[in-house]
């Protein structure tokens, strides 16, 4: 079976769908999300009903909670402010819908145990595990599970240790190590293979989206290849 991979949705629909579309061109059956559906876009509502009507299995990652729950103090002032705007335009549907999704969740997929968080098991919401951190990923193991998902970083991660891997996808909405591209992830549970992948779409929609709803302009830079 070929598993689709996303995390860091960040409310951009429009690179979601180009994703979506290159998962059916590969045959992808199911797409798991790695959580932060919501945060630094206002097309808030537009990403969740995607995600609803997809049947895309997703957790909760920190900028969810945030809007869920309220956001810390401590975080930056651009942080604050986009999950402020978020909480001011999400509909009642859809943040009910933020709400019954778990912290972490389990697959079980043709004899394969995949364990999905944001941060890391350790920290659900807020640890960052960097490509470029040292450490045994069988640290991280601890439910026997086979593949584990993370997010949170935007940036794309593959650790393998014997029967055991861990994968960031990389953001889909916003990734930091490759500005205006979908970056996601595909999963072959036959030959337990990961493919990375970064995908090109039309971010001047993001940047239109963006400027007409009078969000911070800093974030356009994310779209600029």
């Amino acid at each position: 079976m070929q598993i689709g991979i996303i995390s860091d949705l960040h409310a951009n629909p429009f690179a979601l769908e180009s994703a979506i579309e290159y998962f059916k061109s590969k045959n992808v059956e199911k797409v798991l999300c790695a959580g932060d559906i919501v945060g630094y876009s206002p097309l808030v509502n537009e990403t969740i009903d995607f995600v609803k009507k997809h049947n895309i299995e997703s957790i909760i990652g920190n900028h969810d909670y945030y809007v869920m729950t309220g956001c810390p103090e401590k975080k930056s002032c651009l942080v604050r402010e986009c999950i402020a705007r978020t909480k001011a335009i999400i509909s009642g549907e859809n943040l009910k819908f933020l709400w019954s999704l778990p912290k972490q969740k389990f697959v079980d997929l043709e004899g394969h145990r995949i364990k999905i968080v944001h941060g890391s098991p350790f920290n659900l919401l807020e640890e960052y595990i960097y490509p470029d951190k040292q450490f045994n990923p069988v640290d991280y193991r601890l439910d026997d599970e086979d593949l584990l998902i993370l997010g949170h970083t935007h940036h794309q991660m593959v650790k393998e240790v014997s029967a055991f891997s861990m994968v960031n996808p990389g953001s889909i909405g916003q990734p930091r190590d490759a500005y205006g591209f979908a970056c996601f992830a595909i999963y072959d549970s036959s030959t337990r293979d990961i493919r990375l992948s970064r995908l090109e779409y039309d971010t001047t929609r993001m940047i239109r989206a963006i400027e007409k709803a009078g969000w911070p302009a800093i974030l356009m830079k994310y779209f600029c290849r």
